[in-house]
């Protein structure tokens, strides 16, 4: 008899491969990072499930008023503007040391602690009241900030590391986030539908409990900490091969210094107010939309998950087209783009008799998100040291998820109770407007470079068309010369 014989696998062709730089103190022969896309993928899947746009309905049907509710989310964004401009700096100079899996057993530990924080609130409906009640609530949603927040910015630097000189292709790593955004949601909307809003509890539990046993099997068996400075350095004889891509040291990585350096210049200033005036706004969305649908407009569950569906749908092709859109438009048009789409959906929810009206607008929150979320990052990205990457990615998310959320969430919640959600949109647009306005001033004045201790002047680049000069790692050979590193990340 004869055996039949397998064939072999065809690789993927050269064209649909990326081919980064090194990452960031890694060595490709020394550590294989785990696929960003699959990280983003979890990551807004559990987002979903458990302290998503759901969150409010989860609240709302366990009897937490809507000005309650507000000081609830505001807190949970206060305490994580704190958590995540601390946890990222942490982050960095574990980095810095040699730690090379930082950012990977971070973003495990804020899944697993974030599962326990949401979990816990399951005693409540077992007939706590009053005080106690809202102490549990309390405590859990804080927890779930000083684990939870700083998880989104360490995945952004992660995936800026893993591209190289390549980054104008996060968005293509992103869109996978995208995507299982708008199937949990519909599928948990449908689901509460039917079971109630209990059906988080499990669903929270066994997702938490998969990704941090899955990260964790891609995490054990690789390198995570570099070797020592080889002895033989004095005598001149070759040297680790991984000591060329070093950190620079614990003493370059401060949070503190960073965040004076963007204050310092009017340009990077005005972009962290535009950043902070549309978190006021995305708060309303992310927090307390669904209270529009379902206590104003009368909707169900089910149609708050297909607006999730409708948002995406216009945001994925944005993701995916990232690369050339900053190529061709620059940060500064996407990032107006984003912001002015924000101020016509808010006004025109002021407009809306019923839940579908609302619908037609949210493919307009996909745009917003899609742009300056790609803007954003490369931005940050180009005007901060390697070194402090995740930091600066922090920073960022604390002044717009942070600082934003809080004072969007702790106003929205008050004036709902007080004029009701048009007023309250209405003002969110005006912020937004009023931080547009003064973004583009600025962009009128003249450059100035970044100067942080221990590092060379950055210049700012001046928001326009991405050069190749901000898309090219120094590190990296030219593309006609034969490139003998490794891959790291790869196109499905």
């Amino acid at each position: 008899s004869v055996k039949p014989t397998l064939k072999p696998r065809r690789s993927l062709p050269s064209s649909r491969r990326i081919q980064p730089a090194r990452p960031t103190y890694l060595d490709a022969d020394v550590v294989d990072m785990i696929r960003p896309r699959w990280i983003y993928l979890a990551y807004f899947s559990f987002r979903a499930l458990s302290i998503g746009r759901f969150s409010s309905v989860f609240y709302l049907d366990r009897g937490v008023e809507a000005s309650e509710m507000g000081l609830l989310f505001a807190g949970d964004a206060l305490i994580g503007a704190v958590s995540t401009a601390f946890s990222t700096a942490q982050v960095d100079k574990q980095l810095a040391g040699g730690m090379l899996q930082a950012r990977e057993r971070a973003i495990r530990l804020c899944f697993a602690l974030s599962t326990i924080a949401f979990c816990s609130q399951c005693i409540v409906d077992f007939g706590l009241q009053g005080s106690m009640r809202s102490a549990v609530f309390m405590a859990s949603r804080w927890l779930n900030a000083i684990a939870f927040s700083p998880c989104i910015p360490i995945i952004d630097a992660h995936t800026l590391a893993a591209l190289g000189g390549d980054r104008g292709r996060f968005g293509e790593e992103r869109l996978y986030g995208a995507v299982s955004w708008a199937i949990i949601n519909m599928a948990l909307g449908v689901s509460m539908d039917f079971f109630g809003t209990w059906i988080m509890y499990p669903c929270t539990a066994v997702g938490g409990l998969v990704i941090v046993a899955m990260m964790g099997a891609q995490t054990m068996p690789k390198h995570v900490q570099l070797p020592k400075v080889a002895a033989s350095e004095v005598d001149g004889s070759p040297v680790s091969p991984t000591d060329a891509h070093r950190g620079a040291g614990r003493a370059n990585v401060s949070g503190r210094q960073l965040l004076l350096a963007y204050l310092y210049d009017p340009k990077v200033f005005s972009f962290l107010f535009a950043v902070f005036c549309l978190g006021m706004g995305m708060s309303l969305v992310e927090n307390l939309l669904f209270l529009l649908f379902v206590q104003d407009l009368g909707s169900s569950n089910a149609l708050c998950g297909f607006s999730v569906i409708v948002t995406v749908a216009f945001e994925i092709p944005i993701f995916w087209v990232g690369k050339p859109l900053l190529e061709r438009c620059g940060c500064t048009v996407l990032f107006s783009v984003g912001i002015m789409c924000y101020i016509i959906r808010a006004l025109g929810y002021t407009m809306c008799p019923n839940g579908w009206c609302v619908v037609c607008f949210e493919p307009l929150h996909g745009v917003t998100y899609g742009c300056t979320a790609l803007a954003s990052v490369e931005y940050i990205a180009s005007i901060t040291p390697k070194e402090q990457l995740t930091t600066g990615q922090g920073i960022k998310s604390a002044i717009q998820t942070g600082g934003g959320y809080f004072f969007g969430t702790l106003a929205g919640g008050l004036v709902i109770q007080a004029f009701g959600e048009k007023t309250l949109y209405r003002g969110a647009a005006g912020f937004a407007l009023l931080g547009l306005v003064l973004y583009l001033h600025a962009r009128t004045l003249p450059d100035r470079p970044l100067a942080l201790p221990g590092h060379d002047p950055i210049a700012a680049p001046t928001f326009g068309k991405v050069s190749a000069e901000l898309v090219a790692d120094p590190d990296e050979e030219p593309a006609e010369a034969p490139a003998a590193a490794d891959p790291v990340v790869r196109r499905a």
